[in-house]
């Protein structure tokens, strides 16, 4: 079920947020996803959020002031090896 981002959703939603940028960025030093996390944490609060909740939330969009700020799936759930080398 879709439906719009509850304070309550918080903890979970910045964890799929940090293992996903960790997953995808393999460039980036995971350290410096985990500095920026209570920020983000923060900027989520006043951004407009919807989450894919099916027994646990599998994914999110992101709004901020009408601009797609990000899509994050948990990597059980992405296809074509989304995160991976392809080739």
């Amino acid at each position: 079920m879709i439906r719009k981002f509850e304070q309550s959703d918080l903890e979970e939603v910045s964890q799929l947020w940090l293992d996903s940028n960790i997953d995808s960025h393999e460039f980036i030093d995971s350290k410096y996803w985990g500095d920026n996390l209570t920020s983000v944490k923060e900027m989520f609060l006043d951004a407009e959020i919807y989450v894919y909740d099916d027994q646990g939330i599998k994914g999110f969009i992101g709004f901020m002031d009408s601009y797609l700020a990000g899509i994050f799936i948990e990597s059980k759930s992405r296809s074509l090896g989304f995160g991976k080398k392809l080739l």
